[in-house]
């Protein structure tokens, strides 16, 4: 990655560590406060491409605020975080609807309702479903298959996506009204350590990612 933000940064800097008994070591982010992470990479090597990714972190509380947002002038918006929200979503090319896995497995709502009205804001641009904190679906998958997600990514995914869809009608609504489009697993590896879930790290104290450099491939 190239330029990347400094709030960006800052989130690598507290998720790496030198001890491979380290947990998370990021705290969620705090109602009415804000990050920017972004950074660039380049796709292609004859025709090279920079593709500029980005996101506003906030704790959520503008999700069902956004779709109204999204059809109003900046003027008529009061809050400054929400404006930059419905500026950052209009001027997308692609925009990436999150599905949290941890929600789902505890069978909680996903609170995807405002995406439906978002996507009929945003009709041109290209949208990608991401499902994250998919490790306990890899281990289910590894468990029921006896395939390992690390070297089976692609039939991971037909495993998540069958999951999802067969289990939430709202889920099955949302990959119709994107076109059909496939939802793309994202995790860290995780193990259990007394009783709690943590990052597995490499001798250098960094996490484990999967599906996310897949996923750069699919946005360019």
């Amino acid at each position: 990655p190239m330029t990347p933000s400094s709030d960006l940064m800052e989130l690598v800097n507290e998720l790496d560590s030198s001890s491979d008994n380290a947990g998370w070591e990021i705290d969620s982010t705090q109602i009415d406060s804000i990050k920017n992470l972004e950074f660039t990479y380049v796709k292609g090597r004859i025709f090279p491409k920079n593709i500029r990714i980005g996101t506003l972190d906030y704790a959520g509380e503008y999700l069902d605020e956004l779709p109204e947002a999204l059809i109003s002038s900046p003027d008529e918006i009061d809050s400054s975080i929400l404006r930059q929200l419905s500026n950052r979503v209009k001027t997308a090319d692609t925009i990436m609807l999150v599905l949290d896995m941890e929600r789902h497995k505890r069978n909680d709502s996903l609170e995807t309702e405002s995406y439906f009205e978002i996507l009929d804001s945003t009709d041109s641009a290209n949208v990608l479903l991401i499902a994250t904190k998919c490790d306990i679906l890899a281990e289910e998958f590894q468990d029921d298959t006896g395939l390992d997600p690390v070297n089976y990514y692609d039939e991971f995914k037909e495993y998540v996506n069958d999951e999802l869809t067969r289990n939430d009608q709202t889920i099955k609504s949302l990959v119709q009204n994107t076109a059909g489009s496939e939802i793309h697993p994202v995790y860290y590896q995780t193990t259990v350590k007394d009783n709690e879930r943590v990052p597995m790290r490499d001798s250098n104290g960094n996490v484990q990612t999967m599906g996310f450099r897949r996923l750069l491939k699919k946005m360019g």
